[in-house]
């Protein structure tokens, strides 16, 4: 009636969260899932992707956050990456605050575009003995490298929510974009191409005749 006795052996079970691969569906070693999400909000938070505010400064409905956990190795080898994105859904939003085609449009060549490039690189042939070099370059977030068009806020994620010292609820202003908001591949596109201008580089249509 006392309780156990201090002498008992007591089994606590301790239960850490479950994550899951978001493309493949399989489970996910929580420590790891863990440890790639301190990485990408250090990197968030370096790079300053957005500002912690009060929740009085936020103008609007502040958009959700999510996390989206990816093995990119394999069982043997995981490799954990998670990125963090906005949940900002057109239709769930009201028309007014709808962006258009023209304000979300971003060029997405088919792979058939690729190998037409490879095949006018090989074949065509000038004077110059200029040598010609194509690269391709494959950038692990992208979406976060522009800065955002929009006063957006976001809600912060729970690792973010509190820190000491805060007066009350904060939020996230965004000063970059950030995947899965609107206009996120436009604001990459034409940073991107400003950034390859600036160095020099010419952008002209490749001509095809049958």
């Amino acid at each position: 009636m006392g309780g156990p006795s201090p002498d008992d052996a007591v089994e606590w079970e301790h239960q850490l969260e479950q994550f899951v691969d978001d493309s493949s569906g399989q489970l996910l070693d929580a420590k790891l899932v863990q440890k790639a999400r301190q990485e990408e909000l250090e990197w968030l938070r370096k790079e300053n992707v957005y500002i912690r505010v009060s929740a009085e400064e936020c103008t609007g409905k502040p958009l959700q956050l999510k996390w989206v956990d990816v093995n990119k190795g394999d069982h043997q080898a995981p490799k954990i990456r998670s990125r963090l994105v906005a949940k900002e859904i057109k239709r769930a939003k009201p028309l007014s605050e709808q962006l258009g085609g023209a304000e979300t449009f971003a060029a997405t060549p088919p792979v058939e575009s690729v190998y037409a490039l490879m095949s006018a690189f090989m074949t065509r042939r000038t004077r110059s003995e200029e040598r010609k070099l194509m690269a391709a370059w494959d950038v692990s977030r992208a979406h976060f490298m522009g800065k955002a068009a929009r006063d957006i806020y976001v809600e912060l994620p729970e690792e973010d929510r509190v820190h000491p010292g805060d007066q009350g609820p904060m939020m996230g202003k965004l000063l970059r974009s950030m995947y899965g908001t609107q206009d996120a591949s436009q604001i990459f596109q034409k940073d991107d191409q400003d950034w390859l201008k600036g160095n020099g580089a010419e952008f002209s249509a490749l001509q095809f005749s049958r």
